[in-house]
């Protein structure tokens, strides 16, 4: 006996949605384990402009004698004054990629290292005349929230 041609038809839009579904929590599953890998990226790109600062001073023995001269208030020559500007606005836009991972949504604020930055910035006089005199080149809202967090805490 031969089935009715509407079970065949009933059975096919089952297996059909039944097909949609699995797409759609395999869709899920796929997008899930992609924010998982960028979130992964934000953080290995956090710690290469990390190591980069630090590097920076150890490739350069004038920089480390200029952040020193500057810490103790002594004059500096102007390729001294150049260098910690350099330096400074070098660190100022490695933070500024920082925050805009952070804004995307692929580093958790906790993930912002805020207290080292504060502590680095109210550490260098030259990092805070850079910050006064090139934040009109950053976006309003990272330059509201330095203000904020790191500047005027």
């Amino acid at each position: 006996m031969e089935k009715p041609s509407w079970i065949w038809k009933e059975t096919a839009e089952v297996i059909g949605v039944l097909g949609i579904i699995a797409g759609i929590f395999f869709l899920g599953f796929e997008l899930r384990q992609n924010n998982e890998l960028l979130q992964a990226q934000a953080r290995s790109d956090r710690e290469v402009v990390r190591r980069e600062a630090f590097q920076r001073y150890l490739d350069n023995p004038a920089l480390i004698e200029a952040t020193v001269k500057a810490r103790n208030g002594e004059p500096l020559t102007d390729q001294e004054a150049d260098l910690l500007t350099v330096s400074s606005r070098a660190t100022l836009w490695a933070w500024r990629y920082i925050y805009n991972e952070y804004r995307e949504g692929l580093l958790d604020e906790a993930a912002l290292p805020i207290v080292g930055w504060q502590v680095v910035f109210e550490d260098s006089p030259a990092l805070s005349e850079t910050w006064s005199a090139e934040k009109i080149q950053f976006e309003p809202e990272f330059v509201d929230w330095m203000e904020r967090n790191i500047v005027n805490r």
